[in-house]
């Protein structure tokens, strides 16, 4: 998590509270690339998250994989955040079996559709984790 320390402004708070992360992860039986995001998805939170992205897509054995974004706690994402996002989804598009985009919120859902009319897998989005079918 990047944060600060110490007595913060309320801006200052609220980045605190954002979060990306990128972990191999067991899903409704099924083991999925699960990208996890709270607060506002920033430039910054996308450059660390999709050089973690990559590493872990370079670690694994697996052909085709199931990807999961987590945004049920994710407020907003910056335009540039979802730019370089959608580089890496282009980047490993061949590799990419299935992309599950969970959240209730309709900006995040639009802005799934947009990277998955710029791509060649399928793009699910789904309200619940439990919606996810690997």
């Amino acid at each position: 998590m990047f944060g600060f320390v110490g007595k913060n402004s309320e801006k200052q708070q609220a980045q605190s509270e954002d979060l990306a992360s990128a972990k191999w992860h067991e899903i409704n039986g099924g083991t999925c690339l699960l990208l996890t995001f709270k607060g506002t998805f920033t430039e910054k939170l996308a450059k660390t998250l999709t050089e973690e992205w990559c590493k872990l897509m370079q670690e694994s054995k697996e052909e085709k994989v199931c990807i999961v974004c987590d945004c049920l706690e994710m407020k907003d994402y910056d335009a540039l955040a979802r730019i370089n996002f959608q580089k890496t989804l282009k980047e490993f598009q061949k590799r990419i079996q299935t992309f599950w985009v969970v959240s209730p919120s309709k900006v995040v859902k639009y802005g799934g559709m947009i990277m998955g009319a710029l791509t060649s897998f399928p793009m699910k989005t789904v309200e619940k984790m439990e919606d996810v079918k690997p």
